[in-house]
């Protein structure tokens, strides 16, 4: 048995997602480590030349971190921007709410919109055959 079907067995018998990852941490640098570390083994990309009961089963663990990965992003992954999901949405909505008022607001000042100018006159094909026409020698 060699390292990814032993890491693979692992996985499969794991009970809850802590164990699926292999930490019980709750850092969310030892997590993204541990991912990291198991699609190393079980990414299906790095699957080619092994038999189909093995693909099976790595590709069944592949999908038992991945859904564990997820869950624990979901739940202790830090925000991007640095502040709690609530506030982004409440900010984002007064951001969103203020620009379609001042957005409004501009279009009432500056009144109806004026009309397109009329495209420029074409040159009559008669007009560009004697003034430019040259000859070739």
């Amino acid at each position: 048995m060699d390292a990814i079907e032993t890491f693979t067995a692992r996985v499969l018998r794991a009970g809850n997602d802590m164990e699926t990852l292999g930490t019980y941490s709750t850092s969310w640098t030892d997590i993204r480590k541990k991912y990291r570390e198991a699609s190393a083994m079980l990414h299906p990309d790095k699957q080619f030349g092994r038999d189909a009961d093995s693909q099976r089963r790595t590709a069944l663990a592949w999908q038992k971190v991945s859904d564990a990965y997820e869950k624990a992003k979901l739940e202790l992954a830090p925000p991007p921007s640095g502040m709690g999901a609530e506030a982004r949405e409440a900010a984002g909505a007064e951001a969103g709410a203020a620009a379609g008022a001042a957005a409004g607001a501009a279009a009432e000042a500056a009144g109806p919109a004026a009309p397109a100018p009329p495209p420029p006159p074409q040159p009559s094909a008669k007009a560009g055959r004697r003034a430019g026409k040259r000859t070739r020698e």
